[in-house]
């Protein structure tokens, strides 16, 4: 009898609380379009323009649907020397559909920025009904979980990024995988194979959108452990194994197949490289020769992450090199460890215990390929805080329900709801055990809650209006954090001086400042950008390239640039400096200094060594470099061989390089005008000056200014 009156009476407050969470889910997704409205205005920043602009696989005409999906995140060959390894079609498919409507102009970006809004209010929504689907807090816990997820300041680069959608878009499928996964065990039908099979296709989805969401089912199996397997009631007042126990541990292992099955599928699909290649100034743990030193400085960097959720005080483009400060002792770390994993330990006796442990799933399973175990190419990155702080958001909102004393109106409603709670009528065994939780949630301080709050009646408590007042007051200073950051994104110049802001160590910030200076022809502050980047990171090599550059091109002064290029093209064995591109420039400053035989030696180094480290295709204007250098020095016939030689390799034969080869010969010819060498056009070499006057007119209108031969006008 008392179970049935407790299961009439969830029923009916199941049927209120529905139709709260329905307006709770709008006023979520409402918040956090209005939070990212600003970035309609903004353009393309950091790696938006490599993702949009630069990307053949967002054009239909030159790219197919299968090319995507063989593509890396960037539209290179994912088993190419050049790739990066990011795999995520999904998301390169969301980009594409937008380019064939908008295009993919710098005047379309606001349709790009617009998909990512309603996406990110869409993951925010989902997360939300989660929350409430699995009673996993209060009324006012899940909208406090919700709040906080969506106006948390880290998720700022997700939101307002471009590419962050990869992130928004992969969570979306995540929340699926573990819904209908958790859908499957609640089942006791057929149905529950069906709802299994999708949830493995949404984990799919995930890991497509994303490499993350290959953990979906990692995260639903140990959701299923402690809310069904109960595994950290075992042993504690006298409760056994539950009956289920077995299809807990057949999914469990399904899940575990499955995923080890995915994991190996991408190891193949990437290739031999499963991480993408990184410089020390990029990741400089990575180059950590001792072990015992790499584990710390790892460590040390769990604990940032961990800080930064709780107080996301500062954000920056790069964290790379030297932002975060070395540590001198484990404190930090074992600190946040402490607060990570010994949470649980202090709920296991009261009825939080399998709520604060999924607490530590949310947080500890996500963020795995991002604590060391897969080197990727940063120290630190705001983008892979957005599923860890599920976790925190859980947090807050079980907090929230503790303090403000409200609790989820009976605990059967964790363990399934009502089918759940009418099956246990069937047993005597379940009854008693239904009636002992009735009892417990009646009791209340028996297992360290406060006065319970009738959820669902609109009365809350004195408590809870206090508690409210709190988390307005935080919300107000995340809401007012994401909207400044959101504005930085509008534009590279105000997204970098915000990093080196936050961040003032920052050697590449520093550099990307300098870059943005340099594209708007503010000499001055570019070189001070760059030579406060060479400060910071002696090795910087991209640093003293770019000061020689700025020396060489824009106050020609070819001493202090040789003196630059010569501090960019030192050895380094951790690769922090671009030696093929510091030699190239470091020839051409040579050969302005008439070393041309020097010249030439340090450019066909750079090219060599360009190849060496396996980056694809060498830059054409590496080789027009050289050939140019070899022309100056005498050597025509290795100036002709080089751009010939050059054009007969695969993809190379177009018509910017011709154009380049075409240039290349008026020099040669220039030289040698005297024996009227000028006039010998060959049948192929008048048909590669048709085509480069044909697509690139410039070209003869700089022929004509240096008052070349008739031979080449006239063609």
């Amino acid at each position: 009898k008392l179970q049935f009156l407790y299961l009439i009476e969830y029923t009916k407050r199941r049927g209120r609380m529905g139709v709260a969470h329905i307006l709770d889910v709008a006023v979520v997704a409402a918040c956090a379009c209005a939070l990212y409205w600003n970035t309609l205005g903004a353009g393309y920043c950091l790696d938006d323009s490599s993702a949009i602009r630069d990307n053949l696989d967002l054009d239909s005409s030159k790219t197919t649907i299968r090319g995507v999906f063989s593509n890396d995140f960037w539209g290179d060959p994912l088993l190419s020397n050049s790739s990066n390894k990011s795999y995520r079609p999904l998301t390169v498919l969301t980009f594409r559909w937008t380019a064939d409507i908008f295009g993919k102009g710098e005047d379309a970006a606001w349709a790009y920025h617009a998909g990512n809004i309603v996406l990110y209010a869409v993951v925010c929504a989902l997360w939300h009904w989660f929350v409430a689907r699995r009673d996993l807090v209060s009324r006012g816990g899940c909208l406090v979980s919700s709040l906080v997820f969506a106006f948390h300041p880290m998720h700022v680069e997700n939101g307002a990024s471009v590419v962050g959608r990869a992130d928004v878009l992969g969570m979306i499928f995540m929340l699926a995988s573990i819904d209908w996964y958790l859908r499957a065990a609640a089942e006791r039908s057929p149905r529950a194979a069906a709802w299994f099979a999708a949830a493995v296709v949404a984990c799919v989805a995930s890991m497509l959108s994303k490499e993350l969401g290959m953990l979906s089912l990692a995260i639903a199996a140990a959701f299923d452990l402690l809310l069904n397997g109960r595994v950290l009631r075992w042993g504690v007042r006298d409760e056994a194994m539950p009956k289920g126990m077995r299809d807990v541990a057949v999914r469990f292992a399904l899940a575990a197949v499955i995923s080890m099955g995915l994991l190996v599928a991408a190891r193949k699909a990437r290739g031999h490289m499963l991480s993408p290649s990184m410089t020390f100034i990029d990741n400089p743990i990575f180059y950590e020769k001792s072990s015992a030193t790499r584990v710390m400085m790892y460590t040390h960097v769990h604990a940032w992450y961990l800080l930064l959720l709780f107080a996301p005080l500062w954000s920056c483009a790069d964290w790379g090199y030297n932002v975060l400060p070395k540590p001198e002792t484990p404190l930090a770390a074992v600190l946040a460890y402490l607060i990570v994993f010994g949470t649980p330990l202090c709920f296991l006796r009261t009825a939080y215990r399998e709520k604060v442990a999924l607490c530590t799933v949310l947080l500890v399973v996500p963020f795995l390929p991002a604590s060391g175990i897969v080197p990727v190419g940063t120290v630190l990155a705001e983008r892979l805080l957005l599923i860890p702080s599920t976790g925190f958001a859980l947090g807050a909102g079980l907090l929230y329900d503790y303090v403000a004393g409200e609790e989820v109106w009976g605990p059967v409603a964790a363990r399934g709801g009502a089918k759940l709670a009418a099956a246990a009528v069937n047993t005597k065994e379940t009854k008693k055990e239904a009636q002992k939780e009735v009892k417990e949630a009646k009791k209340g301080k028996k297992d360290g809650k406060r006065e319970v709050s009738k959820e669902g009646s609109g009365a809350p408590t004195g408590r809870a209006l206090a508690v409210w007042g709190v988390v307005g007051a935080v919300l107000a200073w995340y809401a007012a954090l994401t909207v400044e950051r959101c504005y930085a994104w509008h534009s590279p110049m105000a997204l970098f001086s915000q990093g080196i802001r936050d961040c003032p160590t920052s050697a590449k910030g520093h550099v990307q400042v300098g870059t943005v200076a340099m594209q708007n022809r503010n000499v001055s502050l570019g070189l001070a950008m760059f030579k406060r980047a060479s400060e910071i990171a002696p090795m910087y090599g991209t640093a003293h390239m770019s000061v020689g550059r700025i020396y060489a091109e824009e106050l020609n002064d070819l001493d202090k640039a040789l003196a630059s290029f010569e501090l960019a093209i030192v050895p380094d064995k951790k690769g922090a400096r671009p030696d093929d591109e510091a030699l190239r420039e470091y020839g051409k400053t040579l050969c302005k200094l008439q070393r041309f035989d020097e010249g030439v030696k340090a450019i066909a180094k750079g090219i060599e060594g360009a190849r060496r480290k396996g980056r694809g295709k060498v830059k054409p204007q590496m080789y027009s470099d050289l050939a140019t250098a070899q022309a100056m020095s005498g050597d025509d016939k290795g100036s002709l061989r080089t751009f010939e030689g050059y054009l007969g390799l695969p993809d190379n034969a177009n018509e910017v390089n011709y154009c380049q080869w075409v240039r290349t010969y008026l020099v040669v010819a220039k030289r040698d005008r005297q024996k009227e060498k000028a006039k010998d056009w060959t049948d192929k070499q008048q048909e590669i000056l048709l085509i480069a006057a044909k697509k690139c007119p410039d070209m003869v209108h700089v022929g004509q200014d240096q008052g070349e031969k008739p031979g080449y006008n006239k063609v």
